[in-house]
């Protein structure tokens, strides 16, 4: 999806968003692709070349989770960084593929924003080393190419040093005068950043820059986070305020990154910093898409389904043939509660074809808490509609889970993996085997 299919309607309809009701962003990328077997030596944004799929599932898992923003994934896809891995010339490549898996995830319907980063230059400038200038048009190349690629808004994020959030503020209104700018810096000891500037000042300099958002995004944890909210909440009458922060500290685990702060625990804090004036809400590090579900839930937020473009996935010369996982390993575990016991209801499908009834039944479940609904095929081996095509109408008309019983007596191996592949077809996580109730053919219980 180009630019101009793109940037007119939904730019002005971001900060009309904005204007109604609170935002939900997406989680973290980075950690969250670590999470998912990404080795933490590689350099997640070359992915977008090398895994394309993988990085268009994890934006698919935002979606379903509840973000009606998600951010590219080209934090880091700038000339200085992929100078350092030697992909420098690579950089309009990386970050406009980016943007088109982005946006195709997206649809008409969730916005898209492109991710900048800072560039790794050691910021003040030293004289005579590197030229604000040089930094300006490393700024100007990705930036291009996220808007040749379709993006909807810029959000420049993690920024440590004022001056270069306000180049690259600069940079943005320069290349693309009406483009909104979501600028968020890191403010890691109580509404300061790391060498002492206040959160409200920053925030007062990116407005008079022409950010259309201020905010705060990483840092020390989603408690520590309300102070630079606090801060900042005195600029909520003239701009409109972000916040996006971490699962706690991460601890080494197996070679692996793990993230501590529970889900329900942090869509409590955030609903504090949504009372204090943030319009836009999202996870950084450590956060993943159950954490942005738990945060839709206490915002009251209504779910978007995932656009799924099959036809254009086939055609892409990009991909390769035969697409990968895209659902999302253990999205049915990650997607349940921490803080009580997960509630699943068991529901028969009916003897006849008329499902009205069943979907009312989901629809009242899923507003009583429910957190998922399991669906048993052929109960006391009685003929009723097939629970692979109800499952996949609750899921989609409800948005709760749906547990797919698969009665493993029923069919042979040809037909048991043949089910499971299409279960995964239609986007359902969750499958619970069992033996099957015989089917009687005396008097006698039992007797099959």
């Amino acid at each position: 999806m180009s630019e101009g299919d793109r940037n007119g309607p939904m730019k002005d309809k971001f900060v009309e968003h904005l204007n109604e009701k609170v935002m939900l962003g997406d989680g973290a990328l980075g950690t969250y692709l670590f999470e998912k077997g990404v080795d933490l030596e590689e350099n997640t944004d070359l992915l977008n070349i090398s895994d394309p799929d993988l990085v268009y599932s994890i934006h698919e898992e935002y979606i379903r989770a509840g973000s009606e923003l998600i951010e590219t994934n080209t934090f880091g896809a700038n000339r200085f960084k992929m100078l350092k891995v030697g992909r420098e010339q690579r950089v309009r490549e990386i970050n406009l593929k980016g943007a088109e898996l982005a946006c195709r995830a997206a649809g008409n319907e969730i916005f898209v924003a492109g991710s900048v980063g800072p560039t790794g230059v050691n910021f003040p400038l030293e004289n005579g080393k590197i030229e604000s200038g040089t930094v300006q048009n490393a700024f100007v190349e990705q930036m291009t190419a996220l808007l040749e690629g379709g993006v909807d808004l810029f959000i420049l994020e993690t920024f440590t040093h004022l001056d270069e959030l306000l180049l690259a503020i600069e940079t943005a209104k320069r290349i693309a005068p009406d483009i909104p700018i979501v600028a968020q810096m890191v403010y890691p000891f109580h509404g300061r950043t790391a060498i002492g500037l206040d959160a409200l000042d920053c925030g007062r300099a990116s407005v008079a820059a022409g950010a259309a958002v201020v905010g705060t995004n990483c840092g020390r944890g989603v408690k520590a986070m309300l102070s630079a909210v606090e801060r900042l909440s005195y600029l909520k009458d003239e701009v409109f305020l972000s916040a996006f922060p971490n699962a706690g500290f991460p601890e080494i685990v197996e070679h692996r990154m793990v993230y501590s702060t529970p889900p329900a625990y942090m869509a409590e804090k955030v609903a504090e910093m949504v009372k204090s004036g943030v319009r836009l809400i999202g996870g950084c590090c450590g956060t993943t898409p159950a954490h942005i579900h738990e945060f839709r839930k206490y915002l009251h937020i209504k779910r978007h389904k995932a656009i799924q473009f099959v036809t254009s996935v086939e055609k892409s010369s990009d991909l390769p043939e035969g697409r990968k996982d895209s659902i999302g390993r253990g999205g049915m575990i990650e997607s349940l509660r921490s803080d009580r016991i997960p509630v699943l209801v068991e529901v028969d499908p009916p003897k006849h074809l008329d499902i009205e009834g069943v979907l009312t039944g989901a629809r009242a479940l899923a507003d009583a808490g429910a957190d998922a609904i399991t669906l048993a095929e052929h109960p006391l081996a009685v003929l009723r509609s097939d629970n692979l095509s109800l499952a996949h109408r609750i899921r989609e008309e409800t948005g709760i889970q749906t547990v797919l019983h698969l009665t493993c007596r029923d069919r042979n191996i040809l037909g048991l993996q043949a089910q499971i592949m299409g279960a995964h077809v239609l986007g359902l996580e969750a499958i619970l085997a069992v033996t099957g109730d015989p089917a009687t053919s005396t008097d006698q219980p039992g007797v099959s």
